[in-house]
């Protein structure tokens, strides 16, 4: 039979509270730093890493361009996590259903922004998720947007009288962007480039009329360094190409019938971010949110 001195039994009982503490000082590592508490739930800088992977890519339909890059840009995205915690809970007590072929559809959507599936996966490494994980976090897009459709989007609606005040409001903004009309080709099919008259490129190049922000940023930028009748080669997708300005249309003011889509969705957009601030707001208030700044 073993007998156990007092210094005996400290040390044990040492020991293993050391192993104890660190164990849980391992886990809580692990977790990640609290930065928030929204009613019962926690949210560590995991939680804001996770969701910032998830806005990575590009999944999201009412900011796609939304990232989290510095620290300002992490505060609003804890900001947008908190409401989407809020939002969600509402969904659950809605019991909304997100059926599977959903998920699956978004899901196929990420893994074909990538030339193959190994490099798909290799992001998901790279951003510390698996693929259940991002499932789960697309099904909660869903149920997120279930909930704004239910609370907010079936109370909007923009009437014909609405659109044609905004219109004469703002008639000045409402103007055409300049159209560009320009050839383009590859120049290994155009010999003797600099000999060629404005006739020949007709001849072998592709008419376009466009305007900057409808081209590819590899073609906007050489076209908007030309003046009319001038030409340059430049380099897009590892093959060259020339592109010869034939003229310049000048900005026009749009009609009423012209503008009348883009000014319905802008009288639109202004409407939800009014009632979402507003249901957003009374969710705020009705919660018991912490968040922790010296923890960002």
């Amino acid at each position: 039979m073993k007998i156990f001195t007092n210094r005996a039994i400290l040390q044990s009982l040492f020991i293993s509270v050391f192993f104890v503490s660190v164990s849980l000082f391992i886990a809580a590592e692990e977790l990640g730093r609290i930065l928030a508490k929204v009613n019962n739930e926690v949210i560590t800088s995991r939680d804001l890493d996770d969701y910032c992977a998830v806005i990575s890519y590009k999944l999201s339909e009412n900011d796609p361009d939304f990232n989290c890059n510095g620290s300002v840009s992490r505060k609003k995205a804890l900001d947008r996590l908190i409401e989407d915690k809020l939002i969600l809970a509402e969904a659950k007590r809605e019991a909304f259903e997100v059926p599977e072929e959903w998920i699956a559809a978004k899901y196929q959507k990420a893994v074909d922004s990538y030339p193959s599936r190994d490099l798909f996966e290799n992001s998901l490494i790279q951003r510390g998720l698996t693929v259940p994980g991002l499932k789960e976090k697309i099904k909660e897009q869903f149920l997120t947007q279930m909930a704004l459709q239910r609370r907010i989007r079936v109370m909007i609606s923009v009437s014909p009288p609405e659109i044609v005040e905004y219109y004469n409001r703002f008639k000045d903004r409402f103007v055409s962007q300049p159209i560009y009309v320009f050839w383009i080709g590859k120049s290994k099919d155009i010999p003797k480039l600099a000999e060629m008259t404005e006739s020949q490129y007709k001849e072998v190049l592709n008419r376009i009329e466009a305007s900057i922000s409808e081209l590819k940023p590899d073609i906007a930028k050489p076209l908007s360094t030309l003046e009319p009748k001038q030409s340059e080669i430049f380099t897009m997708d590892g093959f060259e190409y020339v592109i010869y300005l034939e003229s310049i249309k000048a900005a026009k003011s749009l009609s009423l019938e012209e503008s009348q889509e883009i000014i319905k969705s802008l009288i639109w957009q202004e409407k939800f971010t009014e009632k979402f601030e507003s249901w957003i707001a009374g969710l705020k208030k009705e919660a018991i949110i912490k968040i922790y700044e010296e923890s960002l």
